[in-house]
């Protein structure tokens, strides 16, 4: 399985003083104040935004969290017979993740729910959809997407070739995205193919106003037809927590 100091300082320098001429007796006006103009804020680097959003993301004690596949699969058995392309679930820290998600199989599509905790894995049979005792693994990419050694927060801190685009919008929330790539062996942990992959594209959404990444699209080299897998994870509900408890 983030706002930035700001200093603003605008004291008013009132200069005034009066010349008396001799003879005449004449008082010069008062000089017009001058105001001193805020210093600026220097605006944070790419790496800074990354690990502003990394360090909220750390401290996160629970989210809600939806998968969508494009142009590729995950495997769910070793002969990859059964395999699906969404999940959708909770992660409560350090080490509890449930999930659904719609399995296709030879003879058709079945709901599976996982349970994760610790070392321990729990998946609803497709046939009979009774809760069984599964190897460690079994939730695949799901469980080990928010692993905290391995997964997402653990990882994105080594984006490289970094950059910054504001002002864009999520679902009507104004987010900034920060790109760069990352080599596929890093995020094999998703699914054991990607560490044959080179380089993986990654885009990551953030809302500024609390450094929360709402957003992470992952897209792999584009296959010999053309095509672009892909992964996109939402995230929403952040720390608030939610029962996950054995099922056996």
């Amino acid at each position: 399985m983030i706002s930035w100091p700001s200093r603003i300082a605008a004291p008013l320098i009132l200069a005034g003083f009066v010349i008396l001429t001799p003879g005449c007796g004449d008082r010069k006006p008062a000089a017009e104040p001058v105001e001193e103009q805020p210093a600026a804020i220097a605006e944070p680097t790419p790496g800074e935004r990354l690990q502003n959003a990394v360090d909220v993301w750390s401290a996160t004690s629970a989210f809600h969290f939806r998968l969508a596949l494009e142009n590729r699969v995950i495997p769910l058995d070793a002969g990859g017979l059964l395999t699906y392309t969404t999940a959708e679930g909770d992660v409560v820290t350090p080490d509890r993740m449930q999930a659904q998600t719609t399995v296709r199989t030879p003879v058709g599509n079945a709901q599976v729910a996982f349970i994760s905790i610790g070392d321990r894995q729990w998946i609803t049979n497709p046939l009979s959809r009774q809760w069984e005792a599964a190897p460690a693994g079994t939730a695949g990419a799901v469980a080990s997407a928010f692993d905290s050694r391995t997964g997402i927060g653990a990882t994105l801190s080594g984006l490289a070739e970094l950059q910054y685009t504001p002002d864009e919008r999520l679902d009507g929330t104004p987010v900034y995205r920060l790109s760069g790539i990352l080599p596929g062996t890093v995020l094999a942990g998703f699914a054991a193919d990607l560490s044959a992959v080179p380089t993986l594209q990654v885009d990551l959404f953030i809302t500024p106003a609390d450094n929360r990444i709402r957003r992470i699209v992952v897209r792999q080299p584009a296959t010999p037809e053309g095509a672009v897998p892909s992964w996109t994870f939402d995230f929403s509900n952040f720390d608030v927590p939610v029962p996950i408890e054995p099922p056996l």
